[in-house]
């Protein structure tokens, strides 16, 4: 009768809200895979995969141009529409942190960074204009 019930709990809460080495691995291995197909199917896009996208009739059965076909042909169309160039920074940011998940540092993500990151994107849409 050493320990008392609500250092039992506090025990239990600190363990189980930690996530494992494995379910961060598979994360990083999810976000670096996202990453590796947004940047593909930036770097395959063709513009007039956007309008086969919109049209209905017999031009919507033409195959994607793109590597990843209709869905990264959406992807890419809108990526660039709405940042323009600094589309290619989006990846490189989900690699970036799908990397950080095979660290042993905590997975935060602080304002600082995030507010820079975003700073980034739009510096970079505006300057690649």
């Amino acid at each position: 009768m050493g320990v008392s019930t609500t250092a039992k709990r506090g025990d239990a809460r600190s363990t189980s809200s930690r996530p494992s080495h494995v379910q961060r691995e598979v994360i990083g291995v999810l976000l670096i895979t996202a990453g590796l197909l947004i940047l593909l199917s930036l770097l395959s896009f063709v513009p007039g995969d956007a309008k086969i996208l919109s049209s209905s009739g017999s031009a919507a059965t033409a195959p994607a141009k793109n590597m990843i076909g209709r869905v990264g042909a959406a992807i890419a169309a809108t990526s660039f529409f709405l940042i323009g160039g600094a589309a290619y920074l989006f990846p490189l940011l989900l690699g970036l942190l799908g990397a950080r998940c095979f660290t042993q540092t905590p997975l935060t993500v602080r304002l600082r960074n995030a507010g820079s990151s975003l700073a980034a994107v739009i510096f970079l849409s505006a300057f690649l204009h």
